[in-house]
């Protein structure tokens, strides 16, 4: 049984959220607000820290879960798509994070060393939201 995408105006718009950095003779200290301007309270947070070997990471979409990533070590190139729209964002420590929508597929790669990767997630695990055919979010439709 396949079913359409809900009926909704959606585009591929990733909004980057500034991380806000400030430096001492102490250190640096990144920080994100997350108030009215945040588009989620999240439920769920994790980091995700590639091996030496990892190629790619994510290549996934959510039904429900909406994500925030950052990187707060080093550097990655988060590739997103959402039907034929495909956006390429090189993300590096302290700069800035990208907003996910449900329904967009997200591809991670080009890890430098050391990279770590916070994610901010909308909604609890649920393995029954992941979808893992690329096709189905270019087509719009699921299996």
């Amino acid at each position: 049984m396949t079913k359409n995408f809900r009926k909704v105006n959606v585009t591929l718009q990733a909004p980057e959220i500034a991380i806000q950095t400030s430096k001492n003779a102490t250190g640096i200290l990144d920080s994100l607000e997350l108030g009215e301007s945040f588009p989620f309270i999240p439920k769920r947070i994790f980091t995700i820290r590639p091996n030496s070997h990892a190629e790619r990471r994510g290549n996934h979409a959510h039904r429900k879960c909406k994500q925030f990533l950052t990187v707060v070590n080093g550097s990655c190139r988060l590739e997103i798509t959402y039907k034929e729209s495909h956006k390429v964002y090189l993300l590096e420590a302290g700069k800035f994070g990208v907003f996910i929508e449900a329904f967009t597929w997200v591809s991670l790669s080009n890890f430098s060393d050391n990279c770590c990767i916070l994610v901010l997630a909308s909604e609890h695990y649920d393995p029954a939201d992941y979808i893992y055919n690329l096709d189905s979010i270019k087509t719009g439709v699921l299996d």
